[in-house]
């Protein structure tokens, strides 16, 4: 796999990052990702070794080679490294170009060097955060309230950038960007489609709340909504304006790097993994990020001020062009609970696994080698209850789960 990559590409790498002048000495590469993070692609840390002005420098990147050979547009892995490496070819350029009108800073997302969609040397190299000092925070612990307004703010900005480019068109973004006109999940085929795969998720979760006890009514909820999962999942990714913009897509906690100032607070948060990017309802990406990442405790004493956080960021960059925002705060609450179901699914399914420190166990491979690790997570796992059970009491109240 690691053919696709050669002496010639890491010297287009290294002048787009250091200068028409660098020269290549030599290179190497070890892998970067966790085999979590690296389900849907092969990620390497390539270490370069250069000279530039007459002096050796050493410097990191970081390579996304697909786990595909043909870039075919049926194929789920083909269409998702391809809607990435065009995200970055196209969209970040048309969305700062929006920013930079307006005069705010750019979006926060890795710089990409080097792009090959050629068929058998799918490629994609970024900058390195990690190597750069940035951290990526606990999956299992979640975040607090300064990390999450920190993310809320960058989600804030990357929806309004993309209202405001489509004020500017004449045509609907779609046209624009056409790879948005194919829904990832309707091209999944790793062993089923998307609905049997969530299934297998909702079977486990049954598994797991029959283990916990005292669970009868989120326990009746999703046993009576299970079998039409798929159709209200495609509801939910239905567009509605005004709220639908391109989103992340995924934006929970490991596509996140993290910078910090000398005292330790955090002060940047870098996006990355642009491979779940959709044109939606921009409710879909705040139920994401706040029912995966947020710890209950924060989420339910700092509700108000996090999606505060992010209308004001959105309403910054929109002001700043002088257009009317396209929705009030309460309206935005609003579709933040009319779009709940998706968040309630996504931490049925995905809550475990963040609490496991046994990433080996994960659905992607054995779906009984799971459910027997969840069963397991359920006595000895002290994060599991509380974290999984916050997330439902609060959609229990808000009539979600009934």
């Amino acid at each position: 796999m690691m053919k696709r990559i050669g002496d010639k590409e890491v010297q287009q790498v290294l002048q787009r990052d250091q200068g028409s002048h660098a020269r290549l000495i030599t290179w190497s590469h070890e892998p970067l990702a966790s085999k979590l993070d690296g389900a849907t692609s092969n990620i390497f840390n390539l270490k370069v070794k250069f000279e530039a002005a007459g002096k050796e420098g050493e410097v990191c990147y970081a390579a996304k080679i697909s786990n595909t050979r043909e870039i075919q547009p049926c194929d789920f892995q083909s269409l998702i490294f391809v809607q990435e490496s065009r995200f970055y070819q196209e969209v970040i350029p048309a969305l700062s170009s929006v920013l930079e009108e307006v005069k705010e800073k750019p979006l926060s997302f890795p710089k990409c060097y080097y792009i090959s969609l050629q068929e058998g040397k799918e490629v994609l190299i970024l900058e390195n955060l990690k190597a750069k000092g940035y951290l990526m925070k606990d999956k299992a612990l979640g975040l607090d309230l300064a990390h999450t307004c920190l993310v809320m703010k960058v989600l804030g900005k990357l929806h309004a950038a993309s209202f405001l480019l489509q004020t500017k068109l004449t045509e609907d973004i779609t046209e624009k960007f056409d790879f948005y006109k194919k829904e990832w999940t309707h091209a999944f085929n790793w062993g089923s489609d998307w609905g049997g795969f969530m299934d297998k998720f909702l079977k486990t979760g049954l598994t797991m709340f029959k283990e916990m006890g005292d669970c009868e009514k989120v326990t009746a909820w999703l046993r009576r909504v299970k079998p039409e999962v798929w159709p209200r999942y495609k509801q939910m990714l239905e567009r509605k304006a005004p709220f639908d913009v391109i989103t992340h897509g995924d934006p929970w906690i490991n596509n996140m790097f993290f910078r910090y100032d000398e005292a330790g607070q955090p002060e940047e948060v870098v996006l990355f993994d642009m491979q779940g990017t959709r044109v939606c309802s921009l409710a879909l990406d705040l139920n994401h990020f706040i029912n995966l990442n947020v710890t209950g405790k924060v989420r339910r004493a700092n509700f108000d001020t996090i999606i505060a956080t992010y209308y004001d960021s959105f309403s910054s960059v929109v002001n700043a062009k002088k257009i009317a925002m396209p929705f009030t705060l309460e309206e935005l609450k609003q579709e933040y609970i009319d779009k709940g179901f998706y968040g309630v699914l996504y931490a049925i399914m995905y809550l475990p696994c963040m609490v496991s420190n046994d990433e080996d166990s994960f659905v992607f491979g054995d779906e009984e080698k799971w459910q027997a690790a969840v069963k397991r997570m359920v006595k000895e796992n002290p994060l599991l209850h509380p974290t999984i059970l916050s997330v439902v009491d609060e959609w229990i109240e808000r009539g979600v789960i009934s």
